[in-house]
């Protein structure tokens, strides 16, 4: 949720109190009756859809912490292949052409090299655990390969959650807006005679806009 976004919201919640206080001067149905009405609906929904907005976006960070970790255990595990297939290729000329880790640092080019790694040396395990590779090395990088894909499904859900708030927070803000812009236009009118009333209204209904001046330049040092 952005500055101006929540400061809006701060504003709706005031309007609403003050058409809690003062709701009764407004007839039932009124252009103005329904412009409080948006907003009291409104303000609360927002809040929920802001919500969803930074649980998507923690869920988002923490994917991508999680992603790295399962890539960096990925690639050790096909390090270890590549390592030893460069021993066995002593013996089997060629071999470690086949094991050769990818050139590209893409996720995609890593889960292509695994899951071919997988397939060469299904028929090799034998091979590769009499050159100390670990008797699971094929379950465990399979296992990996896996969570691989599980992270970034994970990773697309969260980013598509966060991006879902966003929007529905721009949509309640932008509704609320314009029932707050009809209110500025209809309330001076009805409590132009009533500067109390009148005065507790434009402090409801101001939206705080930040400041852009700038900060004066410290004074130069004396020579």
């Amino acid at each position: 949720m952005t500055n101006l976004q929540q400061r809006m919201l701060a504003a709706f919640g005031r309007v609403t109190q003050f058409f809690q206080a003062h709701g009764s001067d407004f007839t039932a149905g009124s252009p103005a009756a329904k412009a409080f009405a948006d907003i009291a609906a409104e303000t609360p929904k927002a809040g929920t859809d802001a919500g969803t907005q930074a649980a998507g976006k923690g869920e988002s960070k923490a994917g991508t912490a999680g992603r790295s970790a399962v890539r960096i255990a990925l690639h050790g595990e096909l390090a270890s292949i590549n390592l030893a297939a460069h021993g066995m290729a002593l013996t089997m000329p060629g071999l470690d052409q086949k094991f050769r880790l990818p050139r590209s640092g893409s996720d995609q080019a890593l889960l292509a090299s695994a899951v071919a790694f997988i397939a060469d040396a299904t028929p090799l395990k034998a091979d590769f655990i009499a050159h100390e590779m670990p008797t699971d090395f094929l379950d465990v990088t399979q296992a990996l390969v896996d969570q691989f894909k599980a992270t970034g499904v994970d990773q697309n859900a969260a980013k598509e959650k966060q991006v879902g708030g966003t929007a529905a927070v721009k949509d309640d803000t932008s509704k609320g807006a314009v029932a707050l812009e009809l209110l500025k236009s209809v309330v001076p009118n009805k409590y132009r005679n009533n500067p109390v009333v009148l005065a507790e209204w434009l402090s409801a209904c101001h939206v705080e806009r930040p400041s852009h001046h700038k900060k004066p330049a410290p004074p130069a040092p004396p020579r």
